[in-house]
């Protein structure tokens, strides 16, 4: 197991920790040296701010079942469970809070061609208050929203504007409010908020920067309603926006460098405001400020913890915890998070 010790700058100190599988010296030696390659650049300041501890991983939704290519996860605060769109599997399987899984069901969608169930590809999905759960899948146009135990209750469809007959959804989140947040595929995208079960309340159009593209596959919404989006195609590939759509910054190019990315895969955002953005190229999670300044790395390609395979959505508990979902790992992975006291080195 590794101990990864998170720094405000560039650089980031990996150490075996205590417990846990024996440390494989060989690896070890080979993530110091990337990590070495990676933090060469001199003159950065490192803060000793936190510390990202592997806890725990969640691999199956039985013995002898594994995940398969999960696209999205989603922390239950309330009910301390994990979601995990088992997208290869065409299913959602609830984790407790230990990683152990205690429930499943499979995701049906509506056949284009007559309307007939069939196992559908679930890509992205938030639970609210009540235990409703809203269900963006990649081979449907709209939200699948169902009960606790994944019986459909209703479909929300988005009449289209210019994009094909409905707007399709990318990515769910969920305010501190319970309210859903609904981003589309279109240009400009469009998000939808749904205050209830039933109807979306309100659009909001992301007034975006003419230079930047459209390839949105992460939603946040943090304490001050502010849209938080992870896009691949960007020229920055994490964009803030204003509850009303208002574009107020973005941060991180297609570059070299941990402040930068080369394919950002999902979002999440802390109490604090913080972000986690995952990247599944460069197989990492990273905290950044709304600013867009570097707080915390953990990962590294690898199976062992604190490594990841192709990392594809993140979620948090708000505090103290981060969950990274492994598309090519077919597994999540639980950190503990714990602030440090902001001492400064060179």
């Amino acid at each position: 197991m590794y101990r990864v010790q998170s720094v405000r700058g560039h650089k980031d100190v990996l150490h075996p920790a205590g417990g846990g599988r024996p440390v494989n010296r060989r690896r070890l030696f080979a993530v110091l040296f990337v990590v070495s390659l990676l933090v060469s650049s001199p003159g950065f300041v490192i803060r000793s701010a936190a510390e990202v501890v592997p806890v725990y991983d969640g691999t199956g939704s039985s013995v002898g079942t594994p995940l398969s290519s999960p696209m999205g996860i989603f922390f239950d605060r309330s009910r301390n469970e994990c979601y995990v769109a088992d997208s290869g599997n065409n299913q959602i399987v609830v984790f407790d809070a230990s990683g152990l899984p205690i429930y499943r069901f499979f995701h049906y969608v509506e056949s284009a061609r007559d309307r007939a169930p069939v196992r559908g590809e679930p890509r992205s999905l938030v639970v609210t208050g009540d235990g409703t759960i809203f269900i963006v899948d990649a081979m449907a146009p709209y939200i699948d929203v169902t009960d606790p135990r994944g019986r459909s209750l209703h479909h929300i469809e988005l009449p289209s504007d210019g994009c094909g007959a409905v707007e399709r959804f990318e990515s769910l989140a969920l305010d501190a409010q319970g309210a859903v947040y609904a981003v589309t595929a279109c240009s400009p995208p469009r998000v939808a908020v749904i205050t209830d079960a039933a109807t979306v309340d309100h659009l909001i159009t992301l007034q975006r920067p003419a230079s930047e593209r459209v390839c949105v596959n992460g939603l946040a919404v943090d304490g001050a309603g502010r849209l938080c989006i992870s896009d691949p195609c960007g020229d920055h590939m994490v964009q803030i926006y204003l509850p009303d759509g208002s574009f107020v910054s973005s941060f991180g190019s297609h570059d070299t460098g941990f402040e930068n990315f080369s394919h950002s895969a999902g979002i999440a955002v802390m109490n604090s405001g913080d972000l986690w953005i995952v990247d599944t190229i460069r197989q990492v999670a990273s905290r950044f400020t709304h600013e867009g300044r570097l707080l915390a790395t953990v990962g590294g390609k690898g199976s062992q913890p604190g490594a990841f395979e192709y990392p594809s959505a993140v979620t948090t508990d708000g505090e103290s915890r981060l969950f990274v979902l492994e598309r090519k790992g077919n597994r999540y992975q639980c950190f503990r998070i714990t602030e440090g006291d902001g001492t400064a080195t060179h």
